[in-house]
């Protein structure tokens, strides 16, 4: 539990990074609001095992940030567009 003398809103974000390893736990990263010790504070938060590779720990800090995912994909073909050409 946090000290009651942290004044978390002069915080950009809560980074939780356990020892826990070889575990699998899911990796979590939220722009806010993040909840401590119930109250709520306008920051970003993580929480990440410190076993796990780097690029994944750097996701989740940049959800943390605001960042989501783009899930950008081409567009799939029709199938009328699919089938030309072919005959």
């Amino acid at each position: 539990m946090a000290k009651g003398d942290v004044d978390f809103s002069k915080f950009a974000g809560v980074v939780v990074l356990t020892n826990a390893t070889g575990f699998n736990e899911d990796l979590y990263g939220t722009p806010g609001p993040v909840t401590i010790a119930g109250k709520s504070y306008a920051i970003g938060g993580m929480v990440a095992e410190e076993d796990k590779p780097m690029n994944e720990i750097f996701h989740e800090a940049g959800h943390s940030l605001g960042l989501v995912h783009s899930r950008m994909t081409p567009p799939r073909p029709s199938p009328t567009t699919a089938t030309r050409g072919t005959s």
